[in-house]
């Protein structure tokens, strides 16, 4: 790029460049150098020869054996869930990622040299994408296709059932209890378990964090300690616990970003359960509650799903709220 000179060391070429430096062989004149050096090559680099060079070692590096180097490099830049497939069309590994191509190329020149990388890295034949538009629908749609498919190479796979809750009661002294229970098919608990005692867990947790009474959790006997306040004083602890578990409203859409800039999504939850997401263009529904419902691709609720959307909803994003 920028031939015919005596020698390329950073203080001679600077020189002969007319670049000035600054304390040099301090760590910031080094840097400041080495920065408008570099800028003067790029500028220079009619040809692009940098350009070439790079991709022709990112090619090298990131192309699994059995991949299509064109393949990842059409992948597109753009909000969605990804699929590495294998030569049966059976997802090996699914992921989401706000850029797609750039997730993708990050997994393959990973510094990751485990057996298992290496197995899956080698067991790629194709790569197939869904875009979203919207972060939270990615991360929805993963989770979902995660229980489906059970990809080998996912790291955490669910593969037990939810059998047991913690539900929330009144007694007869008007006190909010709490109990660990087996699921039941038409009462909704404040959070689910896959065995009693991961609910035993959480429960111990919630009695020490807001100071809850063992004897209205289901441990110990009706004649141990009971709270010496009234109801409605204990019960405020309990309004704390279903802060935690439970949404703000019971009846909400999330509105956030489309596949394409005309277009927006929703989640929608009703009576605290998750309904569904789906796309629409405001320009013709403008926010109608019926009409949002009736976009909305139906699905099952599910506790992880619940867990996603808590967890989003605790973020600061742009998204739009519609409580109903």
């Amino acid at each position: 790029i920028l031939p015919g000179y005596k020698s390329y060391s950073l203080g001679k070429l600077c020189r002969e460049i007319g670049i000035p430096v600054d304390n040099r062989h301090r760590a910031m004149g080094d840097a400041e150098a080495t920065a408008l050096l570099f800028e003067k090559i790029l500028l220079n680099d009619k040809k692009e020869f940098i350009r070439s060079m790079l991709e022709e070692e990112l090619n090298d590096i990131i192309a699994p054996p059995k991949l299509s180097k064109e393949l990842v490099d059409d992948l597109p830049e753009e909000v969605g869930v990804y699929y590495f497939l294998d030569d049966k069309g059976k997802p090996l590994y699914i992921g989401k990622s706000k850029n797609i191509r750039k997730k993708v190329i990050n997994h393959f020149i990973s510094a990751n040299e485990s057996a298992r990388f290496t197995e899956l890295k080698n067991s790629i034949c194709d790569i197939s994408y869904e875009l979203t538009g919207s972060e939270l629908i990615a991360t929805i749609i993963e989770a979902n296709e995660v229980r489906k498919y059970f990809p080998p190479f996912n790291a955490s796979l669910r593969t037990s059932k939810y059998k047991y809750g913690i539900y929330q009661t009144i007694d007869d002294k008007g006190f909010f209890n709490l109990k660990i229970e087996t699921l039941k098919p038409d009462e909704k608990p404040l959070i689910e378990f896959t065995n009693r005692k991961s609910a035993n867990v959480v429960m111990h947790k919630l009695i020490e964090k807001y100071s809850l009474y063992p004897s209205l959790c289901g441990y110990g006997s009706a004649d141990d300690t009971v709270p010496e306040m009234p109801a409605a004083v204990y019960n405020l602890k309990m309004k704390e616990v279903n802060a935690r578990y439970r949404y703000k409203n019971p009846n909400f859409f999330i509105i956030s970003e489309g596949k394409s800039h005309h277009q927006q999504s929703l989640v929608w939850i009703e009576n605290y359960e998750y309904k569904g997401y789906g796309y629409f263009e405001p320009e013709y529904i403008e926010n109608d509650i019926q009409s949002l419902k009736e976009v909305a691709q139906p699905q099952a609720d599910d506790p992880d799903v619940h867990r996603i959307i808590r967890t989003w909803l605790g973020k600061k994003t742009k998204d739009e709220i519609i409580a109903y």
